[in-house]
């Protein structure tokens, strides 16, 4: 966790300190759900969907956030909203 953690950081400088954007939070959050901090991933990935409800990213990692927490049919609600935002999108 803490490698991915670094990672994210380092990524985060690179872009310029992208603290409030959608695509940052929605990192943190999946970092934080691949560790099963599922508490502290839904709202980063709530609050990248109400800043960015057009990225269909955003869409994929609250799909995958609601699948690890064994939720199928939110997790294909999720991944229907990255489609409907971008039909085709290839990761949903």
């Amino acid at each position: 966790m803490a490698a991915a953690w670094e990672a994210a950081e380092v990524a985060r400088a690179a872009f310029g300190g992208l603290d409030g954007a959608g695509d940052w939070l929605a990192l943190r959050g999946s970092i934080l759900a691949e560790a099963r901090d599922f508490d502290a991933a839904q709202p980063l990935i709530e609050r990248a969907l109400r800043l960015a409800p057009g990225d269909p990213w955003s869409w994929v990692e609250k799909a995958h956030l609601e699948e690890r927490m064994d939720r199928v049919e939110a997790a294909l609600e999720a991944a229907r909203a990255s489609l409907a935002v971008r039909p085709a999108y290839r990761p949903a």
